[in-house]
């Protein structure tokens, strides 16, 4: 049995003309008694309503950045949250006050504070998705339990710059993950390949038969730590740290059965 874990945002869906001969791939992988699940930076709350729509088959999750795993079914295995100090820190910095929105996901559910209706997305969705509501700035502080708060920056290097910003001024307590212009903060030691790592250990799969594919630098811990591999789109630093890029992961399902 080999299992494969994929990135959703910009690797398994690459456009909605790719969702379909990706599901396609990953029921022949499945028929063949090897196991698929999508790791990702969303919240269970903001993935599940993907998988309804598109009817995507998985056997596992693991969201918001390796911090919650999850069954199929959403049914929560383990997560790991931030102490309410530092996520109370985080939320009452200045910084925050310029952004158009940002996220709380917590162990209750998600809640979301918007300055702007310059996201249309959001904007519409936030009532779907953020059962704790749109909270004000003093209301978002006050919550507990937070497993991530998202944040949204300018660009790519400014997100990195307010990242390596986090986890220097709260040292050993914080893990920031970036992926194109957002920043998404869990707790210390969570990760991609981690939470991969740690649902292998849970499940008891062979971490040899276990195959990651990822576009963003918040994939490099899982596609490092197992067999990795990127779609042709992925960022530069993501595509050097692999042996290949495919075009989606339809066609490396098809090469990884053919071997």
């Amino acid at each position: 049995m080999k299992v494969l874990a994929s990135d959703f945002d910009g690797t398994f869906h690459l456009g909605e003309g790719s969702i379909p001969k990706n599901i396609a791939a990953v029921r022949r992988w499945q028929q063949e008694g090897n196991l698929f699940g999508i790791v990702t930076g969303r919240p269970y709350p903001m993935i599940l309503p993907e998988l309804e729509r598109y009817h995507i088959p998985v056997d596992f999750l693991i969201c918001v950045n390796g911090a919650a795993l999850h069954e199929p079914d959403g049914t929560l295995l383990w997560s790991d949250s931030l102490p309410d100090d530092i996520s109370r820190q985080i939320l009452s910095r200045p910084e925050l006050d310029e952004m158009p929105l940002y996220l709380a996901a917590t162990h209750n559910g998600m809640a979301i504070h918007i300055k702007d209706e310059t996201d249309p997305f959001w904007s519409k969705a936030w009532h779907s998705i953020c059962n704790l509501g749109r909270l004000e700035p003093d209301e978002m502080q006050k919550l507990t339990g937070v497993i991530q708060i998202s944040t949204v920056l300018a660009d790519d290097e400014t997100a990195h710059r307010f990242a390596n910003e986090l986890d220097t001024y709260h040292s050993g307590k914080t893990a920031s993950h970036v992926n194109r212009n957002y920043v998404d903060t869990t707790a210390f030691g969570s990760s991609k390949g981690n939470g991969l790592r740690r649902l292998a250990e849970i499940k008891g799969w062979d971490p040899d038969c276990i195959y990651a594919i990822g576009d963003g630098s918040n994939d490099l811990p899982m596609i490092t730590a197992f067999h990795g591999a990127a779609p042709h789109s992925a960022e530069p630093r993501v595509a050097a740290a692999v042996a290949k890029t495919y075009a989606s992961v339809a066609e490396w399902i098809d090469e990884l059965l053919q071997k």
